[in-house]
């Protein structure tokens, strides 16, 4: 049986994902070694090596460690006490605005991409997907008379997969800031729950 990692352990892989994603964003995965990686982290070679078997090892961490961002802010907004406003806004941006912290407006998300898939193999996959999140929370919403759009002849998928088409057009053009990410999300947000108020 594994023991658990000490607190010096931990510290030290948090440290080698995070000069790993502030690496990639300035260069791209291709261009990032492991001796870059090493000097960001203000480690030896030798210990990345101790902890990972390589390169893609180590960037498959770091795109877990985001996903679990990712899911833990999705459980946050789901389980909160806010307004369905503010609910629904927390859940998109976990979905879809974790990404702009963690990678910015990086001209290497393509390249993400392309590595992601070439390794699915390296990755955890989380729980429900957003369109399922945010059906849940609207129908949990119109269960409890918050909304109405079943009316209106529009029914909580429909919203959801608008919402989604939304905060992924939300990212179009210039790349935006996690601020205006949210102020835009936020527009769509209002506009859809007017359809159901």
């Amino acid at each position: 049986m594994n023991a658990a990692p000490r607190p010096a352990t931990i510290l030290r892989l948090d440290q080698i994902v995070e000069a790993t994603r502030i690496l990639f964003v300035r260069h791209g995965y291709r261009r990032t070694s492991m001796d870059d990686i090493a000097r960001e982290a203000g480690v030896a070679k030798a210990t990345l090596y101790l902890h990972f078997s390589g390169k893609v090892a180590i960037f498959a961490m770091m795109l877990d460690r985001c996903q679990a961002e990712v899911e833990s802010r999705a459980v946050a907004a789901e389980t909160s006490d806010a307004p369905l406003p503010q609910r629904l806004r927390a859940l998109l941006y976990a979905y879809f605005g974790v990404a702009l912290e963690w990678f910015g407006d990086a001209e290497h998300l393509g390249e993400l991409k392309a590595f992601v898939a070439a390794h699915p193999d390296h990755f955890t996959h989380g729980g429900p997907r957003p369109r399922a999140r945010i059906q849940a929370m609207l129908d949990r919403a119109e269960a409890a008379g918050d909304i109405a759009f079943a009316g209106k002849g529009v029914s909580t998928a429909q919203v959801a997969s608008v919402l989604i088409h939304a905060a992924r057009g939300a990212k179009q053009g210039k790349a935006p800031t996690a601020e205006t990410f949210r102020r835009r999300i936020g527009y769509a947000v209002a506009l859809a729950l007017a359809a159901g108020g």
